[in-house]
């Protein structure tokens, strides 16, 4: 395939407090700022090592803020021009549990909760999605993909490119981590977490 890059935004308000965050539309904290521009600089190295210009490659993003606000932190770190954005690579959708923290969640939908834990992968939470619906979006977005692409996304369409490539069990899949303004280079059977150019704290990674 051709070269592939994809990073995760930085952290939200949301994300600091433990909310499932879905398709809610957050901002980035100042914390998350600095994780974009962490993962810019994380992806500046790994250009100059593969000897590659930034004018190479696509750049994209989901469309939801949070991604879109660290995608512009990155493009002008690794100096892009500019970005597209594409809604296949938008989060898993949570639905009527968004907003809520886990502990939120045991108790108003206690049951849907004990489903989501025997099975995390086809679990479809009350208006949202399952990482199997998640799954045919990403297909649909690497269909497209036609020229070294650099993507600003979700930890939910990373762990489906992880599935995909790594081979991994559902259930690890579901819970492979992925860190705020982490970097990733995919491969046809690999997917092979950058080191970070600081050990700048990368924030919370329980909730998308």
């Amino acid at each position: 395939m051709v070269a592939l890059y994809v990073f995760r935004h930085g952290e939200t308000d949301w994300n600091a407090a433990g909310r499932f965050q879905g398709r809610t539309d957050r901002s980035l904290t100042d914390l998350g700022r600095i994780q974009a521009r962490a993962a810019g600089e994380v992806l500046k190295a790994e250009l100059s090592r593969v000897r590659r210009r930034a004018d190479e490659f696509a750049f994209v993003a989901s469309p939801l803020k949070r991604a879109r606000e660290t995608m512009a932190i990155l493009a002008e770190t690794v100096g892009a021009s500019g970005f597209a954005t594409d809604p296949d690579l938008v989060e898993l959708a949570f639905g009527a549990w968004e907003g809520m923290t886990s502990a939120e969640v045991k108790i108003a939908f206690a049951e849907a909760r004990r489903a989501r834990k025997r099975d995390r992968w086809t679990f479809r939470p009350e208006g949202g999605e399952s990482f199997e619906d998640l799954e045919k979006r990403v297909d649909r977005w690497v269909g497209r993909i036609n020229r070294p692409t650099i993507a600003c996304t979700h930890a939910g369409v990373i762990r489906v490119l992880a599935r995909q490539r790594l081979r991994l069990a559902a259930d690890a899949a579901a819970t492979w981590p992925v860190p705020h303004g982490g970097v990733f280079r995919i491969g046809d059977d690999t997917v092979e977490a950058l080191p970070p150019a600081t050990q700048q704290d990368q924030g919370h990674t329980a909730q998308s």
